[in-house]
């Protein structure tokens, strides 16, 4: 069970965590010092509300540190939580439930010039299943638009068909919107998991079985017990606003829509409760991208090659778009057979590297070098044209694109001879650590 305040604790301990105690606005100025500085950053003195705000805490470096493994071996964790579902524990009493807020008293923040106005982009909204009762716990940005409604962007996934099924009986669908709660719980919420599969149970299995969710005294759905602030409402049905423009994964702007309305029936918080602003773009967002993603694209890869080291989806490539694979071959055509698998996975792929087992797939510069050392486009190329991608993807059109493989593994009689010097490295780090001035 990992807290945000657990987190902030021991990267303060250990000297990664940045705090600003001067007084700085949640409109524009948090977000601009964020992108900046990169590192966990604690807000003490936010304008208009006696809430901290934390960004730039969930990164691949932090989820290595707190859950464990390395970075090729999280994306295995990961896939070993998803097939290995654990039951939770249903309480009652949580410390969200300590006191009643107003959504002005939030530090929600504004991050960029253009943007339709504050969004709350930490949101994780649980809600049941209509028909069977299933929960599901997904992210979803929420446009402020007064004290007591917000926007929603609704996304063709679950909660959008809970949504709609409700919408056609005439009914609102409750829902529970947690901010900042456990870490494993924001990794489990950011999952595409089958419709009939309880994303809390996958957070459940990475924490061992400990994770505790309360019962909502006033909407049928549940929320985690370690969140920090808990919204309590009701799409509405039938009601639709304009939500948008909104700075989205890849830097570049969204499209205004017509999008659903919350109506807000409480706001519940800690005492001192800390908000948790994701920055739009930066790297946090990257982070709940990419990574519970990648265990689902190893998982389809798996299934066609027999050993494969890791994944990477790249923050080059905005940590959605480009895929590098590090695979062991049984057969020429399998680098071919990983690519098609992992656009398969991951329908907004659109470039994937497959590199050669012992490639290290975090090693861009090395990558590169694959690629320039192993592969010849008449060859090791893959096109797929007309076929759909990221509607983020601004090059696209209507979201069709043309999607490219590149095979930058060994081919037989074409291994590559590397220079290979005698001198251990034991003897090289000796020399260097007795003889450096």
């Amino acid at each position: 069970m990992t807290s945000i305040r657990d987190m902030i604790s021991h990267l303060e301990e250990i000297g990664s965590l940045v705090k600003v105690n001067k007084e700085i606005s949640p409109e524009y100025e948090i977000a601009a010092v964020a992108l900046y500085e990169k590192s966990p950053i604690l807000f003490e003195n936010v304008t208009g509300s006696s809430a901290s705000v934390i960004c730039n805490l969930v990164t691949r470096e932090n989820v290595v540190e707190f859950i464990g493994s390395n970075l090729n071996e999280l994306p295995w964790k990961l896939l070993q939580a998803i097939e290995n579902p654990e039951k939770y524990r249903v309480v009652k009493e949580a410390p969200f439930k300590e006191k009643e807020l107003s959504l002005s008293d939030i530090p929600i923040l504004k991050h960029y010039s253009m943007d339709a106005g504050k969004y709350i982009t930490s949101s994780i909204v649980f809600a049941r299943d209509p028909d069977t009762g299933v929960l599901n716990a997904s992210f979803h940005r929420l446009l402020v638009l007064n004290d007591e409604r917000l926007a929603i962007r609704l996304v063709p996934r679950d909660l959008y068909s809970y949504y709609s099924r409700a919408e056609e009986m005439g009914e609102g669908l409750e829902v529970a919107i947690s901010i900042a709660p456990d870490l494993e719980v924001q990794l489990a919420s950011a999952m595409n998991l089958p419709r009939d599969m309880d994303e809390m149970e996958v957070a459940s299995s990475l924490m061992k079985g400990t994770l505790e969710m309360v019962e909502c005294d006033g909407v049928n759905s549940l929320a985690p017990r370690n969140s920090e602030i808990v919204i309590e409402g009701e799409i509405l049905p039938r009601e639709r606003v304009k939500e948008g423009p909104f700075v989205d994964i890849t830097g570049t702007y969204d499209s205004a829509r017509e999008e659903p309305v919350i109506k807000v029936e409480r706001v519940l918080a800690r005492d001192d409760p800390i908000y948790h602003g994701i920055i739009p773009g930066g790297i946090e967002h990257k982070t709940l991208m990419a990574l519970p993603r990648e265990p689902l694209i190893l998982r389809e890869v798996k299934r066609v090659v027999k050993r494969v080291r890791g994944i990477h989806l790249t923050p080059g490539g905005c940590s959605w778009l480009h895929a590098v694979i590090s695979i062991e071959k049984a057969s020429e055509g399998d680098a071919k057979n990983a690519i098609i698998a992992a656009f398969s996975a991951h329908p907004s792929l659109k470039h994937v590297v497959v590199v050669d087992y012992e490639v290290d797939p975090y090693d861009l510069e090395r990558v590169e070098r694959e690629i320039a050392l192993k592969f010849q486009a008449d060859r090791d190329l893959v096109i797929i044209e007309g076929a759909r991608g990221s509607s983020l993807d601004p090059s696209s059109k209507e979201s069709v694109t043309t999607k490219v493989g590149l095979d930058a593994t060994t081919k037989r009689g074409l291994e590559v001879e590397e220079g290979k010097n005698p001198v251990p490295l034991e003897r090289v780090i000796e020399f260097l650590r007795n003889n450096r001035g």
